[in-house]
């Protein structure tokens, strides 16, 4: 199972990764874990562009597991002016990860804080 928590307090956005999704295709691939990797390094890139364009408080959190580890975390405090412009970014990705714990409750747990 892996489970996906979302924060969005104080000003700070969060997301904590652990597990597996554990849906092997007819190759053996874990293509669920595939497609919550694809959403976590797009949000990722996101607030590294973030960071990158001045719009953040302080130096964010991005870290996506070794192979295998099945843990993540992407953390990050937006500047007042551009908070809503970043959490826009956060909710994109948490819409992904909600399809995926609605289709497959088997293989992800979404929740928010």
């Amino acid at each position: 199972m892996l489970r996906i928590y979302y924060t969005d307090e104080g000003g700070e956005l969060r997301v904590d990764l652990d597990g597996h999704g554990d849906l092997r295709n007819f190759e053996n691939l874990d293509v669920m874990c595939a497609a919550v990797t694809t959403l976590t390094n797009t949000l990722s890139f996101s607030v590294i562009r973030a960071e990158n364009a001045g719009m953040l408080d302080e130096n964010p959190t991005v870290y996506v597991g070794e192979d295998g580890e099945g843990k993540g975390r992407i953390l990050c405090v937006p500047k007042p002016e551009y908070y809503s412009i970043v959490r826009t970014m956060f909710e994109t990705v948490i819409g992904g990860y909600q399809i995926l714990a609605t289709y497959y409750p088997d293989h992800v747990e979404f929740s928010r804080g």
